[in-house]
């Protein structure tokens, strides 16, 4: 069955703003980061205090309630521990049981994680043959990498959509990935959050509960973002960050779709027809209106906006419908820490590359090979640069490749 790995990873601090920019007031459900194997808050502090703070009734954490006057902003400052995680076949570890009340919300068919009879049909013939549950998932998982594509912003949102579309963001492929897992009886969660550096950048990620192992982590979408780079270089395997690996460097806000709002949230039609569009097969205007009595999700904030078009502020931004918010490391000397590794590593790295690059010609002259020209290294050089760039620095080895071709682009230059 093998265990899951988890390590510290990084302290960041997360700044989430809500500013009222209209003429009325507007109200504000927030959903408060949990505490989870993958995270852990050391701080929190909301400014100015909430006018209800309630544990959620779907038992899935704390969360907020304001109702802000024209011009009054709310603000969130945390402090988070991340922690990676990495799946390994060997050995086993220590596996916190699930609940019997975490393992039906977790099974639980909701507006936007919806197993229609086209998605079980679809689920019970991709795992055909297999005999675990890990099998299951893995199967699920190669089968979404190589026949889904990542599409931002998508026409419409839920399993639904992304079943009948074939495309979509990374809310849309964890969706539909719940959604097949559990209709197999694997319990299925959806992280809603962002990444832990940058300003916006939210992501969703699922992670399934597998029994003798615990929550096993999926993200199919970071994998088919790079996918036509991995095609033209025939990398059709499925890669293994996206499978029982996260990275330590994201946040999540929320663990579920489909959230229960308390005090209740008072639904109306839209003044605007620009803010509806298809959630879980149904329309739904976002700001406006619940899915089935439910928040579509929580990330980390879903609003009521003023009803009168004359008291909107023009133009609506994403900001108005989710806040902003921007993750950077936290405190200084951890971020001083952070840096001096990077440091290192780039140093024992161009170490290698200085050794490898001057033998690497040598190796090919000796069998009678010419070693590649410049603009040859020159154009892998450009070519991992971008896939670096395009992983924003989270793959490791089109960085190396490109320094290595830098080196080598030096190296032609200096034998001219």
């Amino acid at each position: 069955m093998g265990r899951l790995e988890y390590r510290p990873a990084g302290t960041y601090r997360l700044e989430w703003v809500y500013r009222n920019r209209h003429r009325e007031p507007v109200q504000v459900w927030l959903a408060l980061s949990p505490d989870l194997p993958t995270q852990k808050v050391l701080g929190l502090h909301l400014t100015p205090e909430p006018h209800e703070r309630t544990v959620s009734p779907d038992g899935l954490g704390e969360m907020a309630w304001y109702r802000l006057a024209p011009g009054e902003a709310v603000r969130l400052d945390a402090t988070i521990q991340t922690f990676s995680v990495r799946y390994s076949p060997r050995g086993r570890g220590p596996v916190v049981p699930l609940e019997p009340q975490e393992r039906e919300l977790y099974l639980r068919s909701t507006g936007m994680v919806t197993i229609t009879p086209e998605i079980r049909e679809e689920a019970r013939r991709l795992t055909e043959g297999c005999g675990t549950d890990l099998e299951k998932v893995h199967r699920l998982a190669v089968h979404m990498f190589h026949h889904y594509g990542y599409c931002h912003p998508p026409r419409a949102r839920g399993a639904t959509a992304m079943g009948r579309d074939r495309r979509g963001d990374c809310g849309q492929f964890s969706a539909l990935f719940a959604a097949w897992c559990r209709f197999l009886g694997i319990p299925t969660r959806v992280h809603l959050g962002t990444w832990a550096v940058g300003r916006f950048q939210g992501h969703a990620w699922t992670e399934c509960y597998i029994e003798g192992l615990g929550w096993l982590p999926v993200d199919i979408s970071v994998a088919t973002v790079h996918s036509k780079l991995r095609r033209l270089l025939r990398l059709r395997h499925l890669p293994s960050y996206a499978f029982g690996h996260l990275e330590g460097q994201r946040i999540t806000f929320s663990l579920k779709y489909d959230r229960e709002l308390v005090p209740p949230y008072p639904e109306t039609n839209p003044p605007l027809a620009d803010l509806t569009m298809e959630m879980g097969e149904q329309p739904v205007a976002f700001g406006y209106q619940l899915l089935h009595r439910r928040a579509p999700y929580l990330q980390p904030a879903y609003v009521r906006l003023p009803e009168q078009v004359e008291s909107l502020s023009r133009p609506l931004t994403v900001t108005d419908l989710l806040g902003d918010w921007r993750g950077r490391h936290e405190p200084w000397h951890l971020r001083a820490l952070h840096a001096a590794q990077v440091f290192l590593f780039a140093m024992a790295g161009l170490a290698v590359l200085a050794t490898l690059v001057p033998m690497t010609d040598r190796w090919l002259e000796q069998r009678g090979l010419k070693p590649p020209d410049l603009w040859m290294d020159a154009a892998f050089l450009a070519a991992n640069g971008i896939a670096w760039f395009l992983s924003r620095g989270r793959s490791w080895l089109p960085g190396f490749l490109a320094v290595f071709f830098l080196f080598m682009v030096l190296e032609d230059l200096r034998g001219r």
